[in-house]
């Protein structure tokens, strides 16, 4: 049985993890912080889960007093560094939910975040958390940077027909789509109800959002030749889901069924990949699930492709691939907790 701790428990991401952790056969979550709800009960804030009901809650400096196996990062940027450098230094495993740990290098952080990386040594060792890609290196790492939401869905589209030399050297065109709980929890003007409900605004469009940097990134470690992508994300008023629509243009052209077809054979053994062609995904198929739904479409009269990628942002967005992270750290089956 290994132990692990959640330090920020009380948002929407660390509260997923309580769900799927009180599943899982081979963890026991012995710490989980929160730096306002100290001395409470985790039963008190999350009923539905009674396998962790009598942990009381902590901060994270008390939690750093215990032994673990492994340490789940639900904090803000700066703040998952210098916790992570802690509890690294004690011996624990790390997986950081947060922007800390996902780019390679400091000067790419600090492009995207506006601000030096306090740790930079860490990044050499920090693993980028996408199973389907890089799920040798995540299986020895001591370090994850768990991969963003819109990353998440926009790679698994495109990194098989990076990898296959298909995709032209022009802008990758990313346009998306999430459910309100990726916001957070805190309200903003545009994330409290009387503002999400039934309205969809962009925001961050083009080249602005940071997650353009990570898929920049992840897309370049697969391609011969530099690729850029031009990305808006939207809000649009549901709890959870994450909708991404990919277009690339093909160097030569490829059918529907050539595409689909590349999908299947790259995923074919992954156990969190389904290829729904001919349908098309919808962000219903993936509630409450690790799964990513993949289809492709010929763009007719164009040299283009679209690619369909539906996903929940808080699994496979967020805890359940960070869950899926730490099956492979400690060599537990994959799927163990999430199917």
């Amino acid at each position: 049985m290994k132990t692990a701790a959640i330090l920020g428990v009380t948002g929407y991401t660390g509260e997923e993890l309580v769900r799927l952790l009180s599943r899982h056969p081979e963890v026991e979550l012995v710490a989980a912080t929160s730096e306002n709800e100290n001395g409470k009960k985790l039963g008190d804030l999350y009923p539905p889960f009674p396998r962790f009901r009598d942990l009381t809650i902590c901060t994270a400096e008390q939690a750093l007093q215990q032994a673990v196996d492994l340490v789940f990062l639900c904090l803000p940027a700066i703040e998952s560094s210098r916790w992570g450098k802690f509890f690294l230094d004690r011996g624990s495993r790390v997986i950081d939910l947060g922007a800390d740990f996902r780019f390679s290098t400091a000067s790419a952080y600090e492009a995207w975040y506006g601000t030096s990386h306090p740790f930079p040594e860490l990044l050499e060792q920090a693993v980028y958390g996408l199973p389907e890609w890089r799920r040798q290196e995540i299986r020895t790492a001591r370090l994850i940077g768990n991969p963003g939401c819109y990353p998440t869905a926009a790679l698994l589209a495109l990194l098989p027909f990076v990898q296959a030399g298909w995709v032209a050297e022009e802008p990758v065109l990313v346009d998306a789509k999430s459910g309100v709980s990726g916001a957070g929890k805190t309200p903003t003007k545009t994330t409290h109800y009387v503002e999400a409900n039934e309205n969809v605004n962009a925001y961050k469009p083009g080249r602005s959002h940071r997650h353009v940097g990570e898929i920049d990134q992840e897309l370049n470690r697969h391609s011969q030749k530099p690729l850029q992508v031009v990305f808006t994300p939207h809000l649009v008023p549901q709890t959870r889901g994450l909708y991404a629509s990919v277009y690339f243009k093909l160097r030569s052209a490829h059918s529907r069924t050539e595409l689909n077809d590349l999908l299947r054979q790259r995923y074919e053994a992954e156990p969190f990949i389904r290829i729904v062609d001919p349908q098309l995904p919808a962000t219903r198929m993936a509630l409450h699930s690790n799964f990513c739904f993949l289809a492709a479409e010929a763009v007719k009269d164009t040299s283009y492709a679209a690619v369909f990628s539906a996903i929940d942002n808080l699994g496979k967005g967020a805890a359940g691939q960070a869950v899926q992270n730490m099956n492979l750290m400690f060599g537990f089956p994959e799927t163990m907790g999430l199917c």
